[in-house]
């Protein structure tokens, strides 16, 4: 099995070995990365809220209402 740290002194030594156009490159692609993540994460946190309120929706309306009837 290799050496993690082995690994992570070629992944510097290659980085800082690339020219700056390379290492801003890689940079911008975290960014985009990090924002479609938290894109996703937004419209999942969304589309979660909606399908509980219309489950909520649901329930109250299989229940009769508001709860506050009945005959007298």
């Amino acid at each position: 099995m290799s050496d993690p740290g082995q690994a992570r002194r070629d992944v510097n030594d290659a980085i800082i070995s690339s020219g700056s156009g390379t290492v801003g490159m890689v940079v911008d692609a975290g960014r985009a990365s990090q924002e479609k993540r938290e894109e996703l994460r937004r419209e999942r946190d969304r589309r979660e809220a909606e399908e509980k309120a219309s489950r909520e929706a649901q329930e109250k309306a299989a229940n009769g209402g508001d709860g506050g009837g009945g005959s007298s």
